[in-house]
């Protein structure tokens, strides 16, 4: 919480877990953000879903994406109770950006969204810069031969690959474009603010700044409330401290509409 003498702020955040990591955070970064921003007036909440960190098992009958949604909820109800506040931004790195998404599109309180190496989809340059230099460099290309003959190999010699389970909590998959699509224009349209930002160790997913907008184009007419950042030089996990105090900074500047009262 920020001091007491601090102007009152509009909304909350809610930092949430990077996969299966406790609510510190990688390198403890969400201690620090929080900390960041309590310091500049942002009440800042940070917690541990349902079976991660210090949080018990739910011992409801939820599937995971559903417990994910009903515990995000529970924390900006928690919030409310604390500071009277009533919209919430949402901050999440890797697994945690995609709960971030599925909380929004299910509870309006969340006005804002900032995605963390997030959600990303091919285009025709990404495939160019991604594959043309594969394609050109001998070593490289016979590799990556290799990798697709390898499945073939196993099942001659008969080794089978380990059966998946969609069910299981330790699995993720992309969602479908036209879903996250449809989604992300429903949280524009109720006025939501997204930013989304991409480090260099999302590279192979994600590999020149406007790939997002590229992906979906109907976004280049909301670039007031989408937005993306492109960082090459900083790790997925943000090991450096100057990195962090990085994202912090862009963190507080993108919270700077929502956070004072006129």
């Amino acid at each position: 919480m920020p001091q007491e003498s601090a102007a009152p702020s509009k909304v909350g955040v809610i930092c949430l877990n990077a996969g299966l990591l406790h609510r510190v955070g990688p390198f403890r970064m969400n201690v620090e953000l929080a900390n960041y921003l309590r310091e500049r007036g942002i009440p800042t909440l940070r917690f541990d879903l349902s079976s991660i960190g210090d949080s018990g098992a739910s011992k409801g009958d939820r599937d995971y994406t559903a417990q994910v949604v009903k515990d995000v909820s529970s924390a900006a109800d928690l919030m409310r109770s604390r500071t009277d506040i009533e919209k919430f931004v949402l901050i999440g790195l890797c697994t945690g950006a995609d709960n971030a998404h599925r909380a929004m599109v299910a509870d309006d309180r969340f006005i804002a969204g900032i995605f963390l190496d997030g959600y990303a989809y091919p285009t025709f340059r990404y495939c160019l810069r991604r594959y043309l230099p594969v394609v050109i460099n001998p070593i490289r290309f016979t590799k990556v031969i290799l990798t697709f003959i390898k499945p073939f190999i196993h099942h001659l010699r008969r080794i089978e690959k380990p059966p998946d389970s969609a069910d299981s909590m330790f699995t993720w998959e992309l969602p479908e474009k036209n879903q996250t699509a449809r989604e992300i224009r429903a949280l524009i349209d109720r006025g939501a603010t997204l930013l989304y930002i991409f480090s260099g160790g999302s590279w192979q997913s994600y590999n020149y700044p406007r790939q997002f907008i590229d992906s979906m184009p109907f976004l280049r007419n909301h670039e007031a409330q989408f937005s993306v950042i492109l960082n090459k030089s900083i790790d997925h996990t943000y090991s450096l401290y100057g990195d962090r105090l990085w994202l912090y900074d862009q963190v507080s500047h993108f919270l700077k509409s929502f956070t004072t009262t006129p």
